[in-house]
């Protein structure tokens, strides 16, 4: 399988030679469905410009509103190569909400040593995904939203159950009424 998976990547001319591996999630929070503007496209034409030289990308289209995000890091440390990342998405985040008025978040999985476990960092990303409302940052990083989780005065990245609750409370009132 891991064979498999090396033809694979060379075949798509992915070079998996890297000290760092990370995915991310694109979430985008503008609707683009019947836009002619193709992020992709856009983020694969300008990302070099963002990004340092030991930080490599590779992007990949689920649908419209989501891109994965594949980072290959040369930094020595992992702390460097966060740092990379962060910096170069907030750029682009930024950029791209002045001149296009389009949003986004990524969402950035573990970080890993072998590229053997960038499924687990995409899983880890998702799980993140899954649970995320709205937060201030445009780089999101499992490590830290792990963190949020456990410190219990911080709800930013819970589920709001309160709300949750009140909306099922108030569908069900209508019901009622009917």
């Amino acid at each position: 399988a891991v064979r498999d998976t090396k033809k694979r990547a060379e075949q798509v001319k992915i070079n998996l030679q890297a000290n760092q591996y990370a995915v991310g999630i694109l979430r985008i929070q503008q609707n683009l469905i019947g836009q002619k503007q193709n992020i992709k496209d856009f983020l694969s034409a300008v990302k070099d410009t963002y990004f340092d030289r030991e930080c490599r990308t590779y992007l990949a289209q689920i649908n419209e509103k989501q891109l994965v995000i594949l980072f290959l890091g040369g930094c020595r440390s992992r702390q460097s190569f966060l740092k990379t990342v962060k910096e170069g998405m907030t750029a682009i985040g930024k950029s791209m909400e002045k001149y296009y008025n389009l949003s986004f978040h990524c969402i950035l999985g573990r970080v890993c040593s072998q590229w053997t476990q960038i499924p687990a960092s995409y899983k880890d990303a998702l799980s993140v995904w899954k649970g995320f409302l709205e937060s201030a940052d445009i780089v999101i990083c499992y490590e830290e939203a792990l963190h949020h989780k456990r410190d219990p005065g911080n709800e930013s990245f819970e589920r709001p159950r309160k709300l949750e609750q009140d909306l099922v409370m108030h569908i069900q009132m209508g019901k009622n009424e009917k």
